[in-house]
């Protein structure tokens, strides 16, 4: 069965609240999602679940600005940007063929359904009402002079419909109506009515009714928009695709027109626009979103992903490539939970910067950096100020809590809704953490000794110190081992007794590439759990022997700070100058998605709580589902092709990931080439440059670099290459050559297919999967474009030790003999691989082969979207998408 993991994100509207002139109002409404343009970025503010088709924006109830989304499923939502929640969910599922559009006018919500009419609801009732016609699509609903009018059209009419009248008039018809075609939009201001398609713009004036002006002429390109613009009076701007932008300036009086090029932007394939303050143009393009200033100079750029190429396996992670306009960017793909609700807590007076949270029966303490707040639920009990600045803090037995501030150990306790002073030492704490013992907690202090401590009668009672340990990163301390991690990364374990004079010579060691930023034990497991600064993720035994490593957090992410509360770990994370947030709980780990500079939270008792600038909210989260998190496997913008073990190949370096980092060991930039395709196997790469060279380079684990060049003597340029082994596989349209790893000596040479009269000359192999079925039998799978699938079984053999091959056996066989399938197979590049045997052929539709290319589905699959790319992992198919859309198939 079929998952869908994740959805698109293309860009479908760009709405704001008009009586806002601040630019990060704007709301850039997504498939999938709502996100605010602010600080120059886009940032998340709300996850839907189902597909968004048409979103508005409105004032309702009370001139409260709020957004009415309309979802593919017929479900419609109001949403309130300010509190960030939904207010109001209404149904229209199964009353609607198509959902389409949304309009608003005093607080009516009008929902079309496309060439159906629509369902009107009234918001302050809650009440429904059809208004159907067969075949019309409305396209405007206007508040005009008290009047809310509804304008729909026929292949024959444009009519106009008064809601609280139900009187009709038909503005256009017949010929008037088909030179439109389809009508994009209409709205109307100052009495002037606006109507175009992609290619026609005409100005009516509305009453009397009659023709202005016919601007058609000028349209070289694709209308995107006619939109208001500046302070006068019937002043427009036409935005076409091509990024042409004309004024255009109405007399109504006069019944005369104004034209005037104003400007080409320098964008590609615009697809919306917007004005902000009718002045600031915003524009969504190939480039990504463009935003101007009133004298269309570019203010500032988003570079967008326009499409999805590529799914590749790494580090035990999955990854997708994200194309942009001139580069692509690789993602890895985890699990993401979204924020569903918030309760606020508080709004502070000013912005503070949170140290921990702790829940105490019914009360909540707030510790900052210099405050210690108590709350009782949402009620402000107590603040205690400090001067200096709070370090470190800790609960004890769900009671005490212990506080570094400086060169001061302070004990608290909860008593008649205040928190009491019990103790206070001189002792400055760099670090505190509880002990296994009943009512102890340990230290690390500014003189470099690890401290015991009990509480005893509401004292702090010292009770053993270990010896000096000046350079330490993080410790633990169990029943039977202190576990440290100095700053020279080295990982050791000794036993720690009860005795001043301290610890015995390390028991064991272990040589971490980074930092431990926290060190825990796992009493159920048995285990040591150590999380590095460089997000290296170790799990060891009692005698500190490596069970698991591997790297949840990310390459090249830092780890700034864990929070960890019942072997449930919050890990903040530095990622290019941002803090993200993920979850680790066992086996399981999710990323948190929250806005740029907001800051989470973890509880004692494992609830989250979310400061956004100096609101103070405790949140649930959604279910888990897939996304694609941005990571930095390497500095350059540069077009990547291909993924592989520990091989990034781009269009124009090779690089090696060698000692947990990315290095170049080929720049083809230099010499003026570049990369076309590439394949690796293990330490060896093989790759085909612009000028029909090959290059075989080998990374040796050692660090070593050979290199091979080597020049086709063939007219024709190679298009694929494979590697296997020591033998390479290259393609030219539907032939195969066949080439020795080390000489590059031609091995065997044959067409892929054989003669066929129904099958076009312009054959060409645009996928090789290889199966080493023994040592003796090689299989190729051949994807070949325009024509079907070939399978070739080869003889291995050696002679003086060089592997020589024969051609065995072709099995070939066209996808489908239905032409319906032979059209799509003509349109488009396909993508096979093999699994259990059974051969896979997809675009919009696949298909499952068995092994001599006999359908053994009944009916194809029918997929909502252009698949790119594919890939096993861990069990699993998983298709990508080219607007970045997920599935999985599980192959048990």
């Amino acid at each position: 069965m079929m998952k869908q993991l994740k959805q698109p994100s293309q860009i479908i509207k760009i709405i704001s609240d008009k009586n806002s002139k601040n630019i990060s109002e704007i709301i850039v409404v997504q498939e999938y999602s709502l996100v605010q343009l602010k600080d120059k970025d886009l940032n998340l503010i709300y996850q839907a679940k189902e597909k968004i088709v048409d979103a508005v924006p409105i004032k309702y109830p009370l001139n409260q600005f709020q957004i009415a989304i309309l979802y593919e499923t017929g479900q419609v939502e109001l949403y309130q940007p300010k509190i960030h929640q939904v207010t109001q969910r209404m149904s229209l599922k199964g009353q609607m063929k198509m959902p389409y559009k949304l309009f608003y006018a005093k607080n009516f919500l009008f929902v079309s359904d496309y060439i159906q009419g629509m369902i009107i609801i009234n918001l302050s009732i809650q009440e429904e009402k059809n208004f159907k016609r067969k075949d019309a699509k409305v396209i405007s609903v206007e508040e005009i002079e008290g009047h809310t009018l509804i304008f729909y059209y026929t292949t024959k009419k444009l009519i106009q419909h008064d809601f609280e009248s139900e009187q009709e008039i038909c503005l256009l018809e017949n010929k008037q109506i088909q030179r439109f075609s389809n009508i994009s939009k209409l709205f109307i201001s100052n009495n002037i009515m606006v109507l175009y398609s992609y290619s026609t713009l005409l100005f009516y004036q509305l009453d009397p009714f009659e023709e202005l002006n016919n601007y058609s002429k000028l349209i070289n390109n694709k209308i995107i928009d006619v939109l208001e613009y500046g302070t006068s009076k019937n002043q427009y701007l036409l935005v076409q695709e091509n990024g042409q932008i004309d004024l255009i300036t109405q007399k109504i009086e006069q019944k005369v027109g104004n034209h005037f090029n104003v400007i080409k932007l320098n964008v590609e394939n615009i697809q919306l626009s917007y004005l902000i303050n009718n002045e600031q143009l915003v524009v969504v393009s190939q480039d990504g979103i463009s935003v101007y200033d009133s004298n269309f100079v570019l203010n500032f750029q988003i570079q967008l992903c326009i499409g999805m190429t590529n799914l590749f396996e790494f580090q035990n992670n999955l990854y997708a490539i994200k194309k942009y306009n001139d580069f692509s960017k690789p993602f890895v793909l985890k699990n993401i939970k979204n924020i569903e609700s918030r309760q606020i807590i508080t709004n502070f007076t000013q912005k503070l910067k949170i140290k921990q949270i702790f829940e105490v029966n019914q009360y909540l303490l707030i510790v900052t950096t210099n405050q210690i707040q108590l709350y009782q639920n949402t009620t402000p009990l107590q603040v205690l100020d400090y001067e200096s600045q709070i370090n470190h803090c800790t609960l004890l037995e769900n009671q005490y809590i212990i506080l570094s501030n400086d060169q001061v150990l302070q004990l608290y306790q909860i008593s008649n809704e205040q928190l009491q002073l019990r103790d206070q030492i001189n002792q400055q704490a760099i670090q505190i953490k509880s002990h296994y013992q009943q009512n102890q907690f340990s230290l690390f202090n500014g003189s470099g000794y690890i401290q015991i401590y009990k509480v005893d009668q509401n004292k702090l009672v010292f009770r053993a110190q270990s010896k000096q340990l000046l350079d330490l990163s993080s410790y633990h301390i169990d029943q039977e081992y202190l576990t440290i991690c100095r700053f020279d990364c080295s990982l050791t374990q000794s036993k720690f007794e009860f005795q001043e004079e301290g610890t015995e010579f390390p028991l064991q060691q272990y040589s971490l590439n980074s930092i431990a930023v926290i060190i825990n034990y796992d009493n159920i497991r048995k285990e040591y759990q150590v999380i590095c600064q460089d997000g290296q993720f170790y799990i060891f035994d009692n005698e500190l022997k490596v069970k698991i490593k591997n790297n949840p957090i990310g390459i090249n992410n830092i780890v700034q700070e864990i929070q960890i509360f019942n072997n449930l770990y919050l890990v903040t994370i530095l990622q290019q100058g941002t803090n993200k947030y993920q979850v680790m709980e066992g086996i399981n780990d999710y990323y948190i998605s929250v806005k740029e500079n907001d800051s989470l939270f973890l509880s004692n008792t494992n609830e989250l709580y979310l400061l956004n600038d100096q609101t103070l909210a405790k949140v649930t989260l959604r279910e888990q589902e897939i996304g694609y998190l941005e990571i930095n496997l390497f500095p350059k913008k540069e077009q990547i092709l291909l993924l592989k073990d520990n091989i990034l190949i781009t269009q124009y370096s090779v690089y090696r990931y060698f000692e947990d980092s990315f290095e170049r060991i080929q720049d083809f930039g230099q010499l003026q080439k570049w990369v076309l395709v590439a394949d690796v196997q293990k330490e060896n790469v093989v790759l085909l440059l612009n000028d029909s060279s090959v290059w075989i380079i080998k990374a040796h684990q050692n660090g070593q670099i050979d290199y091979k060049i080597h020049y086709s003597k063939e007219e024709y340029k190679f298009q694929q290459v494979r590697l296997s082994n020591d033998i390479i596989i290259l393609t030219y349209q539907n032939l195969v050559a066949i080439y020795s790893l080390n000489k590059f000596e031609l091995l065997l040479q044959f067409q892929a297919i054989y003669p066929d009269k129904n099958i076009c000359k312009e054959e060409e192999i645009t996928q090789i999967v290889i199966e080493q079925h023994s040592e003796s039998l090689l299989v190729l799978n051949l994807l070949i474009q325009y024509a079907g699938i070939a399978i070739i079984q080869l003889k291995l053999f050696k002679v003086n030790g060089a592997t020589q091959l024969k051609l065995n056996k072709k099995i070939y066989s066209p996808i489908d003999v239905s032409e319906h399938l032979r059209m799509q197979m003509l349109q488009t590049t396909w993508q096979l691989f093999n699994t259990k045997n059974q051969c896979q052929v997809f675009k919009h539709v696949h298909n499952f082969f068995d092994s001599c290319l006999q359908p053994i589905q009944e009916k194809p699959q029918i997929m909502n979207d252009y698949v790119v790319d594919s890939i096993q992992f861990n069990g699993f198919i998983y298709y990508l998408g080219i607007c970045g859309a997920l599935w999985s198939i599980n192959l048990d």
